[in-house]
């Protein structure tokens, strides 16, 4: 399935992702089999926020991403560049979550994908791990929601002042 390079590439990651640091050493040689590659060209969209649900955890085996967060109707804030040997998506391995985000390949990228079902089979053998996992992923769910109010209230503040100024100038 994978060349040496890219099965060392997986357990490289594997063993420093924070996501997978409670699956065993058997569990990580199980889930590495359960991997497929993917290569998508620059400029592609691999994840739409708000799309429901997500069902695909991937790592960058190679190229660059960036995560968008929307900001009202159009805007799309840029939030962060991901790469080589990072990893986004794992919220949608364990919930039914939206995505929180879009990601869009910055140059051509190669992707290591884990479908849901996929993981579920090992989490299906071990509740406590499940357990962990879940909220694991409920803590970065809600992190992320506290974030997104922040800077909600923040522009609510912005578009107070910028009012107040505006009335204060007389300009309508």
């Amino acid at each position: 399935m994978f060349n040496e390079q890219e099965r060392h590439q997986l357990v490289s990651i594997l063993e420093s992702a924070e996501f997978f640091s409670y699956l065993s050493g058997d569990e990580k040689g199980k889930l590495l089999n359960l991997f497929e590659k993917k290569a998508v060209g620059r400029g592609r969209v691999v994840i739409h926020e708000g799309k429901r649900p997500g069902d695909t955890f991937y790592f960058i085996a190679s190229g660059r991403v960036t995560i968008w967060i929307s900001r009202g109707f159009w805007r799309k804030v840029f939030v962060h560049t991901l790469e080589e040997n990072d990893y986004f998506g794992e919220i949608a391995l364990l919930t039914d979550q939206p995505r929180m985000a879009t990601v869009i390949t910055e140059e051509k990228c190669e992707f290591f994908e884990l479908k849901r079902e996929h993981f579920k089979k090992i989490l299906s053998g071990n509740p406590a791990l499940k357990e962990k996992l879940e909220k694991m992923a409920q803590e970065r769910v809600e992190r992320a929601e506290l974030e997104r109010d922040k800077d909600q209230e923040l522009g609510l503040a912005k578009s107070w002042i910028i009012y107040r100024i505006r009335k204060l100038l007389g300009v309508d």
